[in-house]
């Protein structure tokens, strides 16, 4: 386990976190209408996913470097299937069950219902999958409950890393002094760049 795991792990079990917040405070305000209540779900959909990928990396067992690991999380893009398939052997019984339960329903739901336009055109052709999924009150709540349960079963494991530690502790000797990773470099130079040769000609 290296610190760059603990990162990124602890960056999507955030995301998670704060969807799945979302979708308590919104549920019951955008419950009547279908595309409100697709919405909600939606949440809880990519909640789901982000902390799939922040179990990914926390049980990844190679020590990739930051970079080579959100390349890693990257090429899963939506596929919760991809994740579940990577990720349950490391799991608790009872959420394994749940994963099983929800996996195919999931897979049917593409992450296109957050618009109105797909929802609606959704329901149109695909009513029964609608009323066994999302349009079920009991399947909503459930599902949401493994997002919840998931989300603790995470934070605990994040926990255990958790101390009171000075940045020497963490970072290898050396590596203070090194630039991370961050995926928007070539952006930031790329702008400044510009800004350069702006100026040049200006002047």
């Amino acid at each position: 386990m290296n610190h760059h795991q603990l990162e990124i792990a602890n960056h999507f079990f955030w995301d998670c976190f704060d969807l799945y917040q979302r979708y308590l405070l919104s549920i019951d305000k955008l419950y009547v209408r279908k595309s409100g209540r697709l919405k909600c779900f939606i949440d809880l959909r990519i909640a789901y996913e982000c902390i799939l990928k922040a179990s990914v990396v926390y049980f990844e067992t190679s020590d990739k470097s930051k970079k080579n690991l959100i390349k890693m999380v990257e090429k899963y893009s939506h596929h919760t299937d991809k994740l579940e398939k990577d990720v349950i052997q490391y799991l608790p019984d009872d959420l394994k069950t749940e994963i099983e339960f929800f996996s195919k329903d999931i897979k049917k739901l593409p992450i296109s219902l957050r618009y109105r336009l797909d929802t609606m055109d959704y329901i149109d052709a695909l009513e029964e999958e609608y009323y066994k999924t999302v349009g079920q009150e009991h399947w909503l709540d459930r599902f949401a409950e493994l997002v919840g349960n998931l989300n603790e079963y995470i934070n605990t494991q994040l926990q255990s890393h958790s101390r009171v530690v000075s940045l020497y502790d963490v970072f290898e000797p050396g590596e203070l002094l090194k630039q991370d990773y961050n995926k928007y470099d070539w952006q930031r130079e790329k702008m400044k760049s510009e800004k350069l040769q702006k100026e040049i000609k200006e002047s």
